[in-house]
């Protein structure tokens, strides 16, 4: 059993709270191009059943891994009137940190390809051309379409409509350890918890505590706002923002919160 002992006469024993400061200031537009070369290199996807989408079977000239100008051969059913394709490899999936709830699949763009010959029949394989390349294409990678949807050149940030809860920062894009400005990171807050591109999120780091060597008690330290960041992609279960702004190193795990 836990004891604790009473406070003594003239001491006053902390509790859990949080300080709330408004922002001072209005957040300018964010341009597109800041966030950019997330968007293009990456894919999120709520579930991903590699049997349903066309795949790399491998290189022509049985060529293991193919770059810019080589050829390649795909399996499976491609969409009709579409030429063009992202190949993705999936990169991380993301489970919620308290429910472990699956959240969706991160993937990493790797590449671009164009059709070059259309299977005749089921038991043919295309063949496609690599137009670019980021990394070497290999077999068991996805084939996406492209597709050029509406293009938004400025984030507007504003405050969300409801009051959060439950959120937190589960991956950073860079693979860091320790977080900071501009870089971008995944929360585990959707559609269903009523976020938007554009809304603007408070960071606080977890919550700790302090010992009083005297009376061997366990205070709470007064949890601070310890950085900013906007959501720019959001899904149903999970979406992505990027860091406008830390006055410490943020970290996984860290607790989003109304600004």
């Amino acid at each position: 059993m836990y004891l604790t002992s009473a406070p003594r006469a003239g001491v006053t024993k902390l509790s859990p709270k949080m300080r709330s400061e408004p922002l001072t200031s209005a957040i300018p537009e964010i341009p597109r191009d800041v966030i950019d070369p997330f968007i293009a290199n990456h894919r999120f996807e709520n579930t991903v059943d590699r049997s349903m989408y066309p795949r790399v079977l491998g290189g022509a000239g049985g060529r293991l891994i193919s770059g810019m100008g080589d050829s390649i051969y795909v399996a499976g059913s491609l969409s009709s009137g579409v030429e063009t394709y992202d190949v993705v490899r999936p990169s991380q999936e993301l489970n919620d940190p308290k429910t472990g709830e699956p959240l969706g699949q991160l993937m990493i763009s790797v590449g671009r390809v164009a059709r070059a010959r259309e299977t005749a029949n089921a038991d043919e394989a295309s063949r496609f051309d690599v137009l670019a390349a980021r990394e070497e294409l290999r077999a068991g990678d996805i084939l996406f379409p492209v597709i050029d949807g509406e293009v938004v050149s400025m984030f507007k940030p504003r405050a969300p409509d409801k009051q959060l809860s439950s959120g937190v920062i589960l991956s950073v894009d860079s693979g860091v350890s320790q977080i900071g400005a501009l870089d971008v990171v995944a929360t585990n807050l959707g559609q269903g918890d009523g976020v938007e591109v554009g809304h603007i999120l408070g960071i606080t780091k977890g919550a700790e505590r302090i010992r009083d060597p005297e009376t061997r008690d366990w205070l709470s330290i007064l949890a601070e706002r310890a950085g900013t960041m906007m959501l720019f992609a959001v899904h149903e279960k999970a979406s992505f923002g990027l860091i406008l702004g830390a006055n410490q190193p943020l970290a996984v795990g860290d607790e989003l919160i109304n600004p």
